[in-house]
């Protein structure tokens, strides 16, 4: 299991996984909040993988009020 924060809008669980798309021919990564189904995804190239798209989900703030 990967080390995921929060939901940065929720505070929700997140998971992460990879998916096919068979008519683009693709793998992609794709992160995404159980609660509220905030998520992030993009295709899998080169240095471009499921840890760049963890790494960017805790990097991620909540946004400002106000």
């Amino acid at each position: 299991m990967t080390n995921l924060k929060p939901c940065p809008f929720c505070g929700g669980v997140a998971d992460s996984d990879n998916y096919y798309v068979g008519e683009k021919e693709k793998w992609y990564w794709l992160i995404l909040c159980l609660q509220c189904g905030a998520n992030m995804n993009e295709e899998i190239s080169g240095d471009i993988c499921l840890k760049h798209g963890i790494d960017a989900w805790n990097k991620r703030v909540p946004p400002q009020e106000g």
